[in-house]
Parts: C-alpha cells; sequence; structure tokens
C-alpha cells in the first residue's frame, strides 16, 4: 500500500444472449516487477492474518469507483463488480466510505455492484442484511457470490436482498459432464429468477460449459472462456 504496488484488474461479465460485455469484475493484483504479478492468494491471507484487509479493501474501492467516475460518457454502460472481504461486509467505516466517495461522483450509482461471499453473509446474518440494505439505499446493487455451497443457503436467500447471484464454480467447471450439476443448477435459476434476481455463472472455460449453462438459463458467464482479467483495462480510457 506504501509502495502503491497494488493494481486493478478486470475480467469481463457476458451476457449468455451474446451482446458484448459491459459488466467487469474489479480484482486486485500486486506488483511484483513492471510485467510480473502477486494474486490474491498469495498475499490476501496474509493481509487477513495481519488486520490490513480493510485497508486493501478501501483502496480497491476508492480506486475503483474513480476509475469508473473518469469513463468518458460513450461508456456510461459499463458497471463494475467490486468485491467486499467478510471484514468489511457490515463493517462501518467501509459504509461510510462508499458513501463519502459516492458523494463526490457524479456516476450513475446502479452502475456500481458490491460482492459479497455467502460465507460472509452468513456468519452473521443480520448484520450482513443490515449492511445490504444501506448499500442498497445508496443505489447501488448487490451480488451474492460463491452461491450454493452453503447447507442453509435457500432458507436465507430470502432475506439477503441480492440483485445478482453468482453460482459457485465448483457447480459450474464439469457442469457439462454432471447430471447432478446441472439439475442444481436448473433450480438455482428457477428460485433465482422467481425472486427477480440475475444469475451469474463463474468458472466457464470451455465451449461445452458456455453451450451448457446457457441451455439452462443462466443469464451471465463468467470465466476464461469467456475472458482473463487484465490488468489496468480502462487504464487508456481514463488517462485518455
Amino acid at each position: 500500500l506504501e509502495q502503491k504496488r497494488f493494481v486493478l484488474a478486470f475480467q469481463p461479465i457476458k451476457p449468455t444472449t451474446g451482446e458484448t460485455p459491459s459488466r467487469y469484475e474489479v480484482l486486485v493484483r500486486m506488483r511484483k516487477a513492471e510485467t510480473d504479478f502477486y494474486y490474491p492468494g498469495d498475499f490476501i491471507p496474509t493481509a487477513e492474518q495481519f488486520g490490513i484487509i480493510r485497508d486493501i479493501d478501501a483502496w480497491v474501492v476508492k480506486t475503483a469507483i474513480a476509475t469508473l467516475d473518469a469513463l468518458p460518457p460513450a461508456m456510461n454502460h459499463i458497471s463494475f463488480t467490486v468485491n467486499l472481504s467478510g471484514l468489511s461486509v457490515g463493517d462501518n467505516d467501509m459504509l461510510d466510505l462508499i458513501r463519502t466517495e459516492l458523494t463526490h461522483r457524479s456516476i450513475e450509482r446502479s452502475r456500481l455492484v458490491f460482492e459479497v461471499t455467502e460465507s460472509a453473509a452468513f456468519q452473521d446474518i443480520s448484520r450482513a442484511i443490515d449492511f445490504i440494505d444501506k448499500i442498497k439505499e445508496l443505489g447501488c446493487r448487490i451480488a451474492l457470490d460463491d452461491f450454493g455451497v452453503g447447507f442453509s443457503s435457500f432458507s436465507y436467500l430470502k432475506q439477503l436482498d441480492a440483485d445478482i447471484l453468482k453460482i459457485d464454480g465448483s457447480f459450474i467447471r464439469e457442469i457439462d459432464k454432471s447430471k447432478d450439476d446441472q439439475l442444481f443448477v436448473k433450480a438455482l435459476v428457477d428460485v433465482a429468477r422467481g425472486m427477480g434476481m440475475i444469475t451469474v455463472a463463474e468458472f466457464v472455460e470451455s465451449q461445452t460449459v458456455y453451450e451448457m449453462v446457457r441451455s439452462l438459463g443462466v443469464d451471465y458467464v463468467q470465466g476464461f472462456y469467456i475472458g482473463k482479467p487484465q490488468i489496468n483495462r480502462f487504464t487508456d480510457e481514463v488517462d485518455g
């Protein structure tokens, strides 16, 4: 953080109807050398262990909002999905930061999606519900990430007023070969649609997997088959 070695990477989230991606997940990398980077798995556990993860979250949120705000008018259709760590979910300082940053920006707030993992939400469900409600009062949207791995998923889903449901990659990677995964994802899509939520399949890494999730009614897909995260994807537009 002090040496300004963090950078943002952007991974496209593509609609299964075939349009060009306009949604991007914001990911963080740490520069190791000019063209070499550390990935979150290399530094996030240490940041969590030493209590620095909230500082990294704050940097990502501020930088993502500033980048989105600086995009030219021709890119007003672009939206960013920003991950929040479990420690930041329900944290009043994070909520104040988001509120302050948005106050100084003129962006359409629905273009900003905050992503919360299922496990983080269920650690303290009442706190997560309150946090999600306050984020949505600001005009932003909520995505529930890694969904499907918790045993209480369906019973709590109706309490978490999320806009987007991201299906955990463990159900997607080999869905073309697994009837069980197909049945689960189809049920999840039907429930999400009935509750007015958009679904996203993560870890779509082949055409056969893409075709399968599309046939099951998933709204958006994300993964290496669609596009890899790109460092400073929007830097040229902002600098220009």
